[in-house]
């Protein structure tokens, strides 16, 4: 299993956004309103924190901080790689990097049907801690995930 998660190059961002894309296609048919995937572009991958596993890339994740936790968004795994505690090793690394922001927590949004998805998080450390809908919608449509930094 890869060990060496580090932010991503300019370069590798063809890649990551190729992965992203491979990765959350299986949700299509799953999840209402489509994936905020589709307005990925490499373009708007610059401007923002990009972390990677691998040579060639397997896993990556995107880092924002907002004012009172760090947003864990974008996790993506090569299924080969999957099961093999890359995503534990992906938020350990999240979490040096919200210490260094001095932000006590991290946050994900993951899609309400997506329970497994809730499921590996969940494995790692989160809890959900409350439940949104997407505009124009009634009903949920997601739900906040949380951990504390150690």
């Amino acid at each position: 299993m890869p060990k060496d998660i580090r932010r991503a190059a300019q370069d590798e961002l063809p890649a990551v956004l190729d992965l992203i894309q491979r990765q959350f296609a299986y949700m299509d048919d799953r999840i209402d309103p489509p994936s905020s995937m589709y307005r990925l572009t490499v373009e708007g991958l610059t401007q923002t924190d990009v972390w990677v596993a691998g040579d060639p890339i397997c896993a990556c994740m995107v880092l924002t901080p907002v004012s009172d936790h760090l947003h864990l968004g974008k996790v993506a795994i090569e299924p080969a790689y999957r099961g093999q505690g890359l995503l534990e090793e992906l938020v350990n690394r999240a979490e040096d990097v919200a210490r260094e922001l001095r932000l006590n927590t991290i946050q994900l949004e993951s899609r309400i049907e997506l329970k497994e998805v809730h499921r590996a998080f969940a494995k790692v450390g989160f809890q959900e801690v409350r439940t949104g809908a997407h505009d124009g919608y009634a009903k949920d449509t997601f739900i906040v995930m949380e951990k504390a930094v150690g």
